[in-house]
């Protein structure tokens, strides 16, 4: 199915059931707190690890956190938590078919 079919699938079934449309188009949730923690829901796994540089795998978005101090305070099969200093967090999308 087309990427832009399965998104408008994903609004409005997120929609119906009000849920954020991450739920449905099994997209990663990405919450910062403060600066200090940030939280990973529906991940892939973490990819590269390192203190100024964390990137986390997931489905269509590959997640890169980038700061200073930073670790893993908690990695689950589907959530992850990291801690540190966050200066940037940046989202990278897959090339269709990868």
């Amino acid at each position: 199915m087309h990427r832009e079919k399965k998104h408008r699938l994903a609004s409005a079934l997120a929609a119906a059931a009000d849920v954020p449309v991450t739920v449905f188009a099994d997209l990663p949730e990405v919450v910062l707190s403060g600066g200090r923690e940030v939280r990973i829901l529906r991940h892939r796994g973490v990819t590269e690890y390192t203190p100024e540089r964390i990137v986390v795998g997931g489905k269509e978005l590959e997640v890169e956190i980038l700061g200073s101090g930073l670790h893993l305070c908690s990695l689950g099969p589907e959530s992850l938590a990291a801690s540190g200093r966050v200066e940037e967090i940046r989202l990278h999308r897959r090339e269709e078919g990868k």
